[in-house]
């Protein structure tokens, strides 16, 4: 195991220096950002992809919202095999929708575009997801949830990050109120 792995979910020092200083070389026709970073044996680069926002957020098809005057909270989550974390990262958002509501189906397609080297925390996801879903589905309130075993054995020791947001002047308290933890 790598001393990065050790310390947690963390991206390995090396890689995050490099990552943050190299310059994108073109657009793939995925609209993935290119990268070169030198390889670790020191034999010439290795290219990674860089995804942008519109094709991330693409699979977050919407669909019009059963009951817009009613409050009610949507639940999803699943699993992100992301390549910088030794343990895979559990995703889960809870939501109430205004107008739109998300797919299970829709969300986990999603999930599959969070797998990218340019997110290089677990507040990078956790804020990344808070950001499409407030663009995509435009909910009342939504509460993202993001974590990781920190040896990687899927132990009971983690790394979680949670993060939440609501319109303005929106608040249901007796709602809210009999949510448990996420």
């Amino acid at each position: 195991m790598t001393a990065w792995a050790k310390e947690g979910c963390r991206l390995p020092p090396p890689l995050h220096s490099i990552a943050l200083r190299s310059a994108p070389q073109g657009l793939t026709p995925g609209g993935r950002l290119r990268y070169l970073l030198p390889s670790a044996a020191g034999t010439g680069n290795t290219e990674i992809g860089f995804m942008d926002m519109r094709t991330r957020r693409e699979p977050l098809a919407t669909i019009t919202s059963p009951g817009n005057r009613v409050d009610f909270v949507v639940s999803l989550s699943g699993r992100v095999a992301h390549p910088l974390h030794p343990a895979p990262l559990a995703v889960a958002i809870r939501y109430v929708p205004d107008k739109w509501i998300l797919s299970p189906a829709a969300f986990l397609g999603y999930l599959k575009n969070l797998e990218t080297p340019e997110l290089t925390s677990l507040e990078a996801v956790g804020v990344a997801v808070l950001d499409d879903i407030n663009n995509e589905v435009v909910p009342r309130w939504v509460q993202v949830a993001v974590r990781c075993a920190a040896d990687g054995s899927g132990g009971h020791e983690t790394h979680g990050v949670l993060l939440e947001d609501r319109q303005p002047r929106w608040d249901n308290p007796a709602l809210l109120s009999r949510l448990g933890a996420i």
